[in-house]
Formats: C-alpha cells, sequence, structure tokens
C-alpha cells in the first residue's frame, strides 16, 4: 500500500514538473540588441537579453533580464500583425532626448508582437 502512494506520487511529479517548465517558458524569450535603447528609463547596452512577461495579455509586465537580474521593466501590449515575421526584430524610434527608444519586439514565426512601453497610444489598439 506504501509503495502504491509513492508511485503515484513520483507519477503525478513527472506530469507536472514538465508542464509546469512548459508554461514558464511560453512566457520568456531572447532578444538580442545590436545597438543601445531606451527602455522606460533604462538604457540597455547591446547584448542578449531575456524577455519575459507577465499575464496573459494582451496588456503585460514586461521584464529585461542580463545575467539572472533584472535590468528594466515596463508595460506591454501583445497585437496581431498581418504577417508572420521571418526572423527575430526589434523596432526602435527616436526619442525626443536622441536616444533610440525600443517600441517593438518581433518573434520569428510568431503573428503577435510585443509593443513595449507607451501600449496606451500605440496603434492597433
Amino acid at each position: 500500500m506504501q509503495l502504491s502512494k509513492y508511485v503515484t506520487f513520483l507519477t503525478a511529479l513527472a506530469i507536472l514538473l514538465p508542464a509546469s517548465a512548459m508554461a514558464k517558458s511560453d512566457n520568456t524569450r531572447k532578444v538580442q540588441l545590436s545597438t543601445a535603447v531606451q527602455v522606460g528609463s533604462t538604457q540597455l547596452q547591446p547584448g542578449t537579453y531575456r524577455v519575459q512577461w507577465q499575464g496573459n495579455g494582451p496588456a503585460v509586465n514586461v521584464e529585461f533580464v542580463k545575467n539572472g537580474k533584472t535590468v528594466a521593466t515596463t508595460q506591454g501590449r501583445w497585437i496581431e500583425k498581418s504577417q508572420v515575421p521571418a526572423y527575430d526584430s526589434v523596432t526602435t524610434e527616436k526619442s525626443s532626448d536622441n536616444h533610440d527608444r525600443l517600441v517593438e519586439i518581433d518573434f520569428h514565426n510568431q503573428k503577435q508582437v510585443l509593443q513595449i512601453g507607451n501600449v496606451h497610444n500605440a496603434s492597433g489598439l
């Protein structure tokens, strides 16, 4: 009887762990920045960042993580595009103080794109 409970527990654990790992990975992507960009009040230097978001959208809280440390947080919004991008890319625009401000992240083979920052003024809403 005791062995049966132990086997049942291990089976349930084996089923739940991969499911939770997959759920977490759905809210995380990597992005490569080739130039410095402004995210909120933070200037991100060129490099690879893990972008993770909380929420099921379309509005989400977005974190930029480098070397295991959150270096910037902002608001984001998932919007639908008509075409699926062939590769990962970022879109920037010049801010009033002449910095490149991150406004959108497109992920390879994903029809939804993540708009960053001033999402209440974003197009397509």
